[in-house]
């Protein structure tokens, strides 16, 4: 572990470096709080790598995978690696393109010198384009070469598991013809420059476009169907950003995206790599800000996208209340605005007197039900399912794996004393609680906004018109659950907090 405590140390000293003593105070408090030093990668056998490749015979459909990598100058021992990756595959209709912008044809005599030593038998191709075009231009130059039904976008120096497009193409045969995802992505972790140690799984959650407008957090592996992937490309004002735009752009064309719930790939961690000093490649994050501005207003948003505290997290500062009358807005090519079917925004609730934890807000992902240690069995059962925050354990405000609480985002369950209707909605929320829909300004969370005051929406149901024996969790989850029953989505939005 001696060389990931080296990386570990420097990305403390970048971070330092950038943003001073006391916003690295607080990095250090909360990655403690979040520390998975249990985590261990579980990885199929040899027995289950073969029974895979006797199942992957039977599948009904058998995309080619074109796997594109771009390459500059890359590491022949990293290259090596993920190489043996690639030979590994228990599912064997697969392609791969390199497509290198190097200054020589170096990387393609160790290729040709590896493709001959191992003898695989699936296309292995390789390109120098001859001038380094940036990650984008690189990328797409391997795409028009590609013959893959599906594309998987993969780095030079990072590394997958045997099983990876195994578990793709399975994925795939769940869906009828015409119904297949034009998305597919998986969890991941993080390796060492050794690519022996892995820690920092991430588990994500399915499909949010909330979400991923503030936070790029499908990133690996992404796989995209040919055509739509060609049809949109890598755009180069993005470099450093490329993949976030080409998800915005691409969760717009198509109707199915597809979540795998497992660790298929591992992202590489070393000197200068974003993964390891997240401040040391900061154009990467702006130009991911650029990239959520424009989405943002092809999906109706009026709101200005800033940088939070959290590198590659962004905040919206809203220029007027997202929660607009049903199909009032529209943006010039008719495309619904992304809040056109929420019923309700919601933000979190603070404890006044026990250090500013939060004791309320969205929780979608299951994973973190053992974080959930308040209240009988009963009550934490309905905290898992329904997703609620009883995480008073933890700093205040919380970073890590717990970002997820500074992330605009789809919920199951929004807090009812810190919670806006939708104008259409105010009817079926007076019916359902019994009591008048009151407003009171709401507490903004400028801590969030490095500095910034986030500005509308700034108002939410004035909760005090309750009874005080009132059990907000049990009248909360009523509402929610009525909301969601007429087909609205809710959405927690981080600005907004109550502190009662």
């Amino acid at each position: 572990m001696g060389k990931l405590s080296l990386v570990n140390l420097k990305k403390a000293y970048n971070f330092l470096r950038e943003n001073g003593l006391s916003a690295t105070a607080y990095e250090v408090r909360t990655r403690l709080a979040q520390r998975n030093d249990d985590y261990k990668l579980r990885r199929p056998d040899k027995s289950e790598l073969e029974k895979q490749r006797a199942a992957s015979g039977g599948f009904s459909y058998r995309p080619i995978i074109s796997a594109v990598i771009p390459l500059y100058n890359s590491d022949e021992n990293m290259l090596g690696q993920l190489f043996e990756c690639l030979k590994n595959q228990s599912y064997d209709n697969w392609e791969v393109i390199f497509a290198d912008g190097s200054d020589s044809v170096k990387l393609g005599h160790f290729l040709k010198e590896l493709c001959e030593r191992e003898d695989i038998e699936q296309p292995v191709r390789y390109f120098h384009i001859g001038e380094n075009r940036g990650i984008s231009e690189n990328t797409n130059y391997g795409l028009e070469r590609a013959y893959g039904d599906y594309i998987a976008l993969i780095d030079h120096d990072d590394l997958i598991e045997p099983d990876a497009f195994f578990e793709v193409v399975s994925a795939l045969n769940k869906y009828a013809d015409g119904e297949r995802p034009g998305i597919i992505y998986t969890d991941e972790d993080k390796t060492d420059e050794s690519g022996e140690n892995y820690f920092d799984p991430v588990f994500k959650p399915d499909f949010d476009m909330f979400y991923l407008l503030c936070n790029n957090y499908i990133c690996h592996m992404s796989v995209f169907e040919a055509g739509l992937i060609k049809s949109l490309k890598l755009r180069k004002k993005f470099d450093g950003a490329q993949d976030h735009d080409l998800l915005l752009r691409a969760a717009v064309k198509t109707g199915n995206k597809h979540h795998i719930p497992k660790i298929l790939y591992h992202w590489r961690v070393f000197g200068n790599s974003t993964s390891g000093n997240t401040r040391g490649k900061f154009y990467a994050y702006e130009a991911g800000r650029r990239a959520v501005s424009e989405a943002a207003v092809k999906h109706g948003i009026n709101a200005e996208v800033y940088h939070t505290r959290h590198v590659g997290v962004f905040g919206f500062d809203f220029a007027e209340d997202p929660l607009i009358k049903a199909g009032d807005r529209e943006d010039a090519s008719g495309t619904k605005a992304l809040f056109e079917r929420v019923g309700a925004i919601g933000g979190v609730v603070i404890r006044r007197n026990k250090n500013g934890k939060i004791i309320g807000g969205p929780l979608l992902y299951s994973g973190y039900a053992e974080d959930v240690t308040e209240g009988s069995a009963d009550e934490k059962g309905a905290r898992k399912r329904h997703g609620l925050y009883s995480l008073t354990g933890l700093p205040s405000p919380a970073g890590g794996r717990y970002n997820r609480r500074f992330v605009m985002q789809e919920a199951l369950y929004l807090d009812i004393r810190c919670i806006k209707i939708a104008p259409d909605l105010i009817p079926l929320f007076e019916e359902t609680i019994g009591y008048p829909y009151n407003e009171k300004r709401a507490e903004l969370r400028t801590e969030l906004a490095a500095g910034r005051s986030p500005s509308a929406p700034d108002t939410i149901f004035d909760w005090r018109v309750l009874p005080q024996d009132t059990d907000y969790e049990k009248i909360g989850l009523r509402l929610c659950s009525a909301i969601a029953e007429k087909g609205y989505k809710l959405v927690f939005v981080p600005d907004l907090a109550e502190i009662p």
